[in-house]
């Protein structure tokens, strides 16, 4: 069975909330909901996986950190410098980490940095990675906040056998 066909409450394509660049097509919007509904899937397996953590006593010494390589494989997003091929979904879990949503300008390197930071290693000085602030502790006063970058590069050369120079810079407002 197909992960749709399986979902306890698929999501109805008429109610999908389509991007304004997408076709409004009865195909498109199945695609979109099946999509969505993989979505519920993988937030399961994650729960299980989770579960599992704090079953065998390994939540207390586990920081979990789920990431995705690239947005949607759909128009604009995987393999794309849009938004929606740039920005990813995140979750960080564990005992110290800090709940709450990072509005900031987050690039890859960051995560970097906050697992340097968890391990008690300082950040290179020529590293361009930031700590995030939900990687701190309530008492850590010692590293400078992390209040965003101000612009984020982001790069593609090739794509499978496809060779393209594409570069982008974004900002909050662009």
């Amino acid at each position: 069975k197909s992960i749709r066909e399986q979902s306890a409450n698929p999501v109805d394509p008429q109610s999908v909330v389509l991007p304004p660049y997408m076709a409004d097509h009865p195909i498109i919007r199945e695609e979109f909901a099946t999509y969505l509904d993989q979505v519920e899937y993988m937030d399961n397996e994650v729960g299980m996986l989770m579960n599992e953590l704090k079953e065998k006593r390994l939540d207390e010494n586990t920081i979990v950190i789920f990431i995705a390589d690239n947005g949607r494989a759909d128009v604009r997003a995987k393999g794309y410098l849009y938004d929606e091929g740039t920005h990813i979904p995140m979750i960080v879990w564990g005992k110290g980490i800090k709940p709450g949503v990072v509005d900031d300008l987050v690039s890859q390197l960051d995560i970097t940095a906050s697992i340097l930071h968890l391990a008690g290693v300082e950040t290179p000085k020529h590293y361009q990675g930031n700590v995030l602030d939900l990687f701190r502790k309530a008492e850590d006063t010692t590293t400078p906040q992390h209040q965003g970058h101000e612009y984020v590069y982001t790069a593609r050369d090739t794509w499978d056998e496809v060779i393209e120079c594409i570069r982008a810079v974004t900002t909050d407002r662009y």
